[in-house]
């Protein structure tokens, strides 16, 4: 058979109905909807692990007074994803000239504690301010919307013990965190020696998480047993973010999706097994037959890969995070498991009708 003559038989299948091209379609669309359902599951779980990240609830706080090794604390960043910085008070706040009546905390960090701060970025010199203290201070401008800082570049405090120069104004929200940052001071000291607590920000997170947080111990101070926890719990615990998805009540929808589409695609063969046995019977060749309904089937199933395909893309655009890649590559295998096992279930079932039986089909239609 000719190609344009295939080709041709192809469009008068589908012109006439005989290809069932609409209602094929529209059964894939609804085998697709099992992994758009996933996709949007994961995109609900990647949303909230966003709320989590963003409030501070991957931060996990170790608190023994004076009892923390700076040294110790700063090495636990070496691992990607990983931020960690010890914390202490100063036992001397400042005052302020402005407000003499009242004293702003001190707190003295080492630098990684200035990176969770600032969401991985560094500061050379000056103060950090929490949002609270440089509104009261007539500092501006401070962090508007979603900015986790600003960064200043010729802002003062005066203070008893003279000028102080503010380099960033941090944004401390009341979401659930831990109250006592935004109406205080920070100031950056060298990475060494005794500290009252270690925070760690790490995502996704480590196995080892217990043992890392109390590996920061002094070594003199080993009976001190030290307190760990989340700086914000409100919204759940970010280590059981990886234990949700794996075990998420959708995660079998691709497999699923794709025995459904095998079925379907079967079918959509087996209902015209005796038009098939007909036009092998007529003298049409398998391999051109093979090719007609393999184009029959590419036909009705694209529609359902290309939704699946663009509502993952969507998805992925929404949700502000890195783990919206995760939602493309689902809508793509999805839409993948669907095409090709029709495909595949078209093709078996083509290969077990035969021309001999086809007084048999007559018979059974």
């Amino acid at each position: 058979m000719r190609l344009d003559v295939l080709f041709g038989e192809v469009i008068t299948d589908v012109l006439t109905g005989t290809a069932r091209i609409i209602v094929n379609a529209l059964a894939a669309l609804l085998v697709c909807a099992i992994v758009v359902v996933d996709v949007c599951t994961v995109a609900d779980q990647a949303g909230h692990a966003e709320t989590i990240r963003s409030s501070g609830g991957a931060v996990y706080v170790v608190t023994a007074e004076g009892a923390i090794d700076a040294g110790a604390c700063e090495a636990l960043a070496t691992e990607a994803g990983t931020e960690a910085g010890a914390l202490r008070d100063r036992t001397t706040g400042a005052v302020p000239l402005r407000l003499p009546a009242s004293t702003l905390p001190v707190k003295e960090v080492s630098p990684g504690f200035v990176r969770i701060l600032l969401a991985g970025e560094d500061v050379d010199d000056g103060i950090l301010l929490g949002a609270d203290a440089a509104m009261a201070f007539g500092v501006a401008p401070t962090p508007q919307d979603d900015d986790a800082f600003v960064r200043l570049d010729s802002a003062v405090v005066e203070l008893r013990e003279g000028v102080a120069e503010v380099s960033v104004v941090y944004a401390w929200p009341d979401d659930g965190r831990r109250p006592g940052m935004s109406y205080a001071a920070v100031m950056q000291v060298p990475g060494s020696g005794l500290f009252d607590e270690c925070w760690v920000s790490t995502w996704p997170q480590r196995e080892d998480m217990d043992v890392m947080l109390r590996s920061v111990l002094s070594p003199e101070a080993a009976d001190i047993k030290p307190r760990v926890a989340q700086l914000n719990a409100r919204y759940g615990d970010s280590q059981q973010f990886a234990t949700a998805f794996l075990e998420r009540p959708t995660r079998w929808a691709i497999a699923v999706a794709g025995v459904l589409a095998f079925i379907l695609g079967w079918l959509s063969l087996w209902l015209r097994r005796l038009e098939i046995a007909s036009d092998l019977n007529a003298g049409v060749r398998r391999t051109d037959l093979f090719v007609k309904v393999l184009v029959h089937t590419l036909l009705w199933t694209t529609p359902a890969f290309c939704a699946t395909v663009a509502v993952g893309s969507w998805l992925a655009q929404c949700v502000s995070c890195e783990d919206g890649s995760a939602l493309w590559a689902i809508g793509l295998a999805g839409g993948t498991a669907v095409l090709s096992a029709s495909v595949i279930g078209a093709s078996v079932c083509f290969c077990l009708i035969r021309e001999d039986h086809l007084m048999e089909y007559s018979r059974k239609r």
